[in-house]
């Protein structure tokens, strides 16, 4: 069996401890602030910070898991560029913001925020046109639980198995499978987990709370520093992703 964690003091001061700090500091402000303060430093606010910085995210994730890929032609790392690059693009709304087009009229009359984004097509968004939430088996089909079951697969379950199943081991070096360390992978276990609790304890919140952009901006930032992380392995003259 392989070790779970393999992070010496020195890495996890550079990949896990300024996002976990930034995780705790983000969501503090539910537990220090009332709603309406929330409210007024952004949190909802479209095209405001936190959806600057989730585009930063997407966007820093997307070169470094493309240098890598360019690096040690792993095509493991293409895909993983090209999802980080669809993030930026829906975070951005494919350039509608910055370019200011309008929605063909095809897409805003199934987008529940009339963009021009797949997100927030009725049938993959977390909520229908009449604002209910999503129950059921339709939160399956939710880009949301798409995303959760991606992050939960790659950067927990994967790492696991490549620990305590040998057999697993072998493949994943045979296919040349880059591994997330289990450090990383579990701020995004963290940064969910966090939320919930928060909604336990505040319930005034949830409702905010299911709609900001604080989680997808932590999880964006934990994709970026996994890219670096990646791509300093992959310029290791001992590399072999």
């Amino acid at each position: 069996m392989k070790k779970l964690f393999n992070f010496k003091l020195k890495e996890f001061k550079v990949y896990t401890l300024p996002i976990f700090l930034f995780i705790i500091l983000t969501y503090s402000t539910y537990f220090i602030f009332d709603l309406e303060t929330i409210h007024r430093l952004g949190y909802l606010q479209e095209d405001g910070f936190f959806e600057c910085l989730t585009a930063f995210g997407f966007l820093g994730a997307f070169i470094f898991f493309l240098r890598s890929y360019l690096t040690n032609k792993n095509l493991f790392f293409l895909l993983l560029s090209i999802g980080m690059f669809l993030g930026l693009g829906e975070e951005l709304a494919w350039g509608q913001r910055i370019f200011g087009f309008r929605t063909p009229e095809s897409i805003s009359t199934i987008n529940v925020q009339g963009e021009f984004t797949l997100h927030n097509i009725e049938f993959f968004n977390t909520v229908n046109f009449d604002g209910s939430a999503k129950t059921g088996l339709s939160k399956l089909h939710t880009a949301n639980y798409f995303f959760n079951v991606c992050w939960f697969s790659f950067g927990i379950l994967f790492p696991m198995a490549y620990s305590f199943f040998p057999f697993v081991a072998r493949l994943t070096q045979k296919l040349r499978l880059p591994v997330p360390p289990l450090e990383i992978g579990l701020l995004f276990l963290i940064n969910l987990y966090i939320i919930k609790l928060i909604k336990i304890a505040h319930p005034q919140h949830a409702d905010v709370l299911s709609y900001n952009e604080v989680y997808e901006c932590n999880a964006s930032l934990i994709f970026l520093v996994l890219a670096l992380y990646f791509f300093k392995q992959a310029k290791a003259p001992t590399a072999s992703l």
